[in-house]
């Protein structure tokens, strides 16, 4: 009996009916006759069958029926409460991919009065935005000239028992992309404490974040999940209150480079140290400077390895009209066998005079430059004299790629002999 219910929904009305009387009938007749009912009886009941059927096939049909009318035959849609959209009209969707209630979008002032759609109308493009209750974006699609949507962004948040968000997640084009977690501050307030990248080549990020705002963990991860680099950073406070980086120690796994740094208050470096893979100190680097009241660098050196190899003599002040900045007026590097180099800049920071010192003090050879300007604003290296402590020089030319051009080697009274 239950395979001539199933038979019987497949069918149109009318073929049902006729289904009915050549095939129910009989058997009822049958099931009458065992029942000895009587001709009579099973004239009156055949009728009353074949109307209570008929009413029922025709309300199960009808509700079977698509709400849009599609005659989508067998499947009750079930719409989301929710307006879907695209640059054009919106809809409510059903599962089964069909569109309720579509129509075009009613537009006042750039928003849709029916799904509340915000539209932006440009001039090759439409990006459509839709916002929550509290106002957060929820989801932004921007479609080309032709409609198609080049970028579909969908934020989804989470809150707890209190309405405090927890956390962000961020969905590009179906595929989840960040997401951000939170945590309540001493004020009550949600706070960013972790985010998580997954970049489009399978590799992904996690920073972790202070009250402030400020990084202090960083984990990178490959395809397979492995990590692959590794931070920590830690953060003091200026006299005016400013946080500022004061530590960082990061390990690149690929490379097995381990080294920490320590800044002070200007964000200038303090000391630098690489590990072997042991853990014991590789080589160091140690920095020492000088200021004035206003904050200014005077000086600066660099010791490697507790041995002083680089010194900036004095600093100068630069500026182009619109900006200004510090730069080296004078530097000494220092080399193991004794003799070190002189060098004097510009205010763009081209060295234009290099003196060479022996290992006894004596001048080397010193070295002059000149710089001509390009028609893109730069500088470039034309023209090099270096001259000996014999009295010969050489002069050298280059152009702004700079190629040789032209060298003249002269003896001690100016003429040329090479």
């Amino acid at each position: 009996m239950i395979n001539l219910i199933f038979n019987l929904v497949n069918r149109t009305a009318q073929n049902t009916l006729e289904y009915i009387k050549k095939t129910l009938y009989p058997i009822i007749k049958r099931m009458i006759c065992n029942m000895q009912i009587g001709k009579a009886n099973y004239m009156t009941f055949k009728k009353t069958l074949t109307a209570i059927l008929s009413c029922s096939l025709t309300a199960a049909m009808l509700s079977a029926c698509s709400i849009a009318g599609s005659g989508n035959a067998g499947h009750t849609h079930s719409p989301s409460d929710e307006w879907d959209r695209n640059a054009q009209q919106h809809w409510h969707a059903c599962e089964c991919g069909e569109k309720i209630d579509a129509a075009d979008h009613s537009i006042t002032d750039s928003v849709c009065s029916v799904c509340q759609s915000k539209i932006w109308d440009f001039d090759d493009s439409v990006e459509v935005c839709n916002y929550n209750e509290q106002g957060e974006l929820i989801r932004s699609t921007l479609y080309d000239a032709d409609g198609n949507a080049s970028s579909d962004i969908r934020y989804e948040f989470e809150y707890n028992a209190d309405n405090i968000r927890i956390s962000t997640t961020v969905y590009e084009n179906g595929r989840m992309i960040e997401k951000t977690e939170y945590a309540t501050n001493a004020d009550g307030e949600s706070i960013a404490v972790k985010i998580t990248n997954w970049l489009g080549d399978g590799l992904s990020v996690i920073n972790e974040y202070d009250e402030n705002g400020d990084v202090t963990a960083m984990y990178s991860y490959d395809e397979a999940n492995k990590l692959t680099f590794e931070g920590h950073y830690e953060y003091s406070l200026t006299a005016d209150g400013e946080s500022y980086q004061s530590k960082l120690e990061e390990h690149d796994l690929t490379t097995d480079t381990k080294y920490a740094c320590e800044y002070n208050e200007y964000e200038d470096i303090l000391s630098r140290i690489f590990y072997n893979t042991d853990g014991t100190v590789k080589s160091s680097e140690r920095y020492e400077y000088g200021y004035d009241e206003n904050g200014k660098k005077l000086w600066c050196k660099t010791y490697t390895n507790d041995i002083l190899t680089y010194e900036v003599v004095s600093y100068a002040s630069g500026s182009d009209g619109e900006s200004s900045w510090r730069y080296p007026k004078k530097a000494i590097e220092y080399y193991d066998d004794g003799t070190k180099l002189v060098s004097e800049y510009d205010e763009k920071g081209n060295p234009y005079i290099e003196t060479y010192f022996k290992a006894d003090g004596t001048t080397d050879r010193v070295l002059t430059y000149e710089y001509t300007l390009t028609s893109d604003g730069s500088y470039y290296k034309s023209k090099a004299t270096e001259q000996f402590e014999d009295g010969t020089k050489t002069v050298s030319e280059y152009d702004e790629n700079k190629e040789l051009i032209t060298q003249a080697r002269y003896d001690a009274d100016g003429n040329v002999i090479e």
